[in-house]
């Protein structure tokens, strides 16, 4: 049986969730991707690129049949697609990994996130043993984003005459 390495920084940071999903799939160990930072983007977590940002996610190392699940989950390829890329392990050892990333036009669009979402992936930070704060950062970056979008517009009133 054949297995690849995936590189998790979302929901699936959440191993209750992952060991329902993914019977086969075991946590290899934290890891680092530079040059990204996670965003959220159409009630989901995404990863951007950012200079000089890193994200801190999850490997797993998984079977075709937990990455056919995995496929399902997360609507691939239409809302996310699969990449290549180079993580760094906690040893300072590179992997090239498997990332999921959300395709345009979703990753240009701001919803709303469920708290179930939320709790979801904070539960995976605790399981994985990976701080919180990028997500919380994630989190307030999109709600000053979704709520300037969503602000009124003042209108223009004709003078009176």
């Amino acid at each position: 049986m054949s297995r690849k390495e995936y590189f998790a920084y979302g929901s699936n940071l959440n191993f209750e969730q992952m060991a329902y999903r993914c019977p086969e799939a075991t946590a290899v160990g934290i890891a680092k991707l530079d040059g990204y930072e996670l965003a959220f983007r159409r009630g989901y977590l995404t990863i951007l690129p950012k200079e000089g940002a890193s994200v801190e996610g999850l490997i797993w190392s998984v079977t075709d049949h937990d990455e056919s699940q995995l496929d399902c989950y997360e609507g691939y390829p239409t809302f996310y697609d699969k990449e290549t890329m180079t993580v760094t392990d906690a040893d300072g050892a590179p992997h090239e990994i498997m990332v999921y990333t959300m395709n345009a036009p979703y990753r240009d669009q701001l919803l709303p996130v469920s708290s179930r979402y939320n709790a979801v992936v904070l539960q995976g930070c605790l399981d994985a043993g990976i701080s919180p704060q990028q997500f919380y950062d994630a989190d307030e970056k999109y709600r000053k984003a979704y709520k300037a979008r969503a602000a009124p517009v003042p209108k223009k009133h004709a003078p009176e005459r």
